[in-house]
């Protein structure tokens, strides 16, 4: 076994020091030295400053050095709160195809059930509400965030509330429920301050950036594309102003899918190319299936098909490997799409009637309706008019019910051309 003097008074040497990286050096020579108190505080910080900077990898590897130097303490209230936090922020850094996040998640919130600790438990449901979203359960994730957001509520933490109002409308966005996503967006945008509820943790956008970008997506559904536009090119001033780059990304999308839905393809391409080459740099798992298929959608819409239906597929095959289940859906119905400007109906419909089977077992209603409408022109395009007529009657009737003007006002078009043929 090494001697431990030697990094202890390595260890004193760098308490003295002020460059940057002594936090990590302490990191390292804090267990060898025995200092296991010193260790579990030098992992923590350096676990967080990783998350910072966008290194998931590297932080939840000192998250699991502060679990074991936490292994070696004494058991008290102080010590357990502080193992819920490691949890917590594992949940946070692990990569969601493996399931560790989501079991990270689950130990934190039943060490916090175990001890009582609401503050610690509210933001264990949070943070699990957002995982069952990014797996593709978004009543489950509706449900655990509801009871988040009655126990940051309880405790008066404004803050707290706003990122899971965040969590909520974007939930609630995916379900396509726009109206109830835009006012409970526009309730955490009431709440929200620049001082306590400007940064979200890790590789997540900051929160008024969140909040404009959900919003944008839920005006250009709801048929408001100005607003729309608006919201995501603030979204993008925002993100620009504070140099986040998972925020940029966002917010390029969000203002790529507004032109997207308004029609404007040409518009749409220069922001998702901006979104693609940021997920790339930071290694932005999560959204990197959505943005290709974004991109390759307003590619084939401005005429490069070649090149659109590469990165559509790419996209789907991309979400597949992540375990990416709600955005399969969305990326499946521009598959339909450019199968249908391409004269390609039989793929149009296998892959139109695949995003709405995927959209109906995930609870993802505005999906399903678009899914729906494909599925009816690319039915009809096969001269099975009776079929083709059945889809659009449940894409108009999902479009009424949830205000989605632009696409009620498609099938609107397409059924006239239907009743004519």
């Amino acid at each position: 076994m090494d001697d431990p003097r030697p990094h202890g008074a390595l260890l004193g040497d760098l308490r003295r020091d002020r460059r940057p990286g002594r936090i990590e050096w302490m990191a390292h020579h804090a267990p060898l030295a025995g200092d296991w108190a010193l260790a579990c505080a030098c992992a923590r910080h350096a676990g967080r400053r990783a998350e910072a900077d966008c290194r998931p990898a590297d932080a939840a590897r000192h998250y699991m050095d502060a679990l074991a130097a936490l292994d070696r303490l004494p058991e008290t209230r102080r010590h357990a709160q502080r193992r819920i936090d490691v949890w917590t922020a594992l949940a946070r850094t692990r990569p969601p195809p493996d399931g560790g996040a989501m079991r990270a998640a689950e130990k934190a919130l039943a060490l916090a059930e175990d001890l009582g600790d609401r503050p610690r438990l509210a933001r264990a449901l949070s943070l699990l509400a957002a995982l069952r979203w990014a797996g593709g359960d978004l009543r489950a994730a509706r449900r655990t965030g509801l009871r988040a957001l009655r126990l940051w509520r309880e405790s008066q933490s404004p803050g707290q509330q706003v990122q899971t109002l965040i969590k909520l409308g974007r939930g609630l966005t995916e379900e396509g429920r726009f109206r109830h996503a835009d006012s409970v967006l526009r309730a955490a945008a009431a709440l929200a301050t620049r001082g306590e509820t400007c940064r979200l943790r890790g590789p997540t956008a900051l929160a008024p950036v969140c909040i404009a970008a959900h919003r944008a997506r839920c005006r250009a559904e709801l048929g408001d594309p100005q607003e729309a536009l608006r919201l995501a090119r603030a979204a993008l001033a925002r993100a620009e102003d504070d140099s986040h780059a998972a925020s940029r990304a966002l917010a390029c999308l969000h203002l790529g899918w507004a032109a997207l839905t308004a029609q404007r393809y040409a518009m749409a391409v220069e922001p998702l190319k901006q979104a693609v080459a940021i997920t790339e740099t930071i290694r932005l798992h999560a959204c990197q299936p959505l943005v290709l298929g974004a991109l390759g959608y307003a590619l084939v819409r401005t005429g490069a098909l070649n090149d659109g239906a590469s990165l559509l597929l790419g996209s789907r095959e991309h979400a597949r490997m992540l375990g990416i289940r709600r955005h399969e859906p969305q990326i499946l119905i521009w598959i339909a799409e450019a199968a249908l400007l391409s004269g390609q109906t039989e793929d149009a419909v296998r892959n139109a009637r695949d995003a709405a089977e995927k959209a109906v077992a995930a609870g993802q209603l505005g999906d399903e309706a678009w899914a729906r409408l494909a599925l009816a022109r690319g039915l009809a395009d096969q001269g099975n008019i009776t079929a083709a007529r059945q889809s659009l009657d449940t894409a108009t009737r999902i479009a009424a019910h949830r205000s989605m003007a632009p696409l009620l006002g498609l099938c609107t078009d397409f059924r006239r051309s239907v009743t004519s043929a």
